[in-house]
């Protein structure tokens, strides 16, 4: 059986998200609060050393008509062992998940 992948320290995602969802889905990810500061960095209380930015992008336009919100997400998983981070990482990417299939 093949060794999973190791985490990297920092991970850059685009996602389809309102900075509205976004900070909800942090509230679901930890009930502790999330912290934010000016520059738009978010501290996970309940994972010390854990600090997530949002940065808001241009929306995705499909055909013309519609829009979709869309923003990268960086991860800052540095302060954590490897073990630690991907179990971080699982918890964001349940939290964050969409729809099924």
């Amino acid at each position: 059986m093949a060794e999973p992948k190791s985490v990297p320290g920092t991970i850059e995602k685009i996602m389809s998200i309102k900075l509205s969802e976004f900070e909800a889905g942090l509230a679901r990810l930890d009930a502790a609060a999330p912290e934010t500061n000016v520059d738009g960095t978010y501290k996970i209380p309940n994972a010390p050393g854990v600090s997530i930015i949002f940065e808001k992008l241009e929306p995705a336009v499909l055909g013309g008509l519609m829009r979709l919100p869309r923003a990268k997400v960086t991860l800052n998983l540095e302060a954590l062992d490897a073990p630690a981070r991907t179990k971080f990482l699982g918890f964001f990417d349940q939290t964050f998940q969409r729809g099924g299939g």
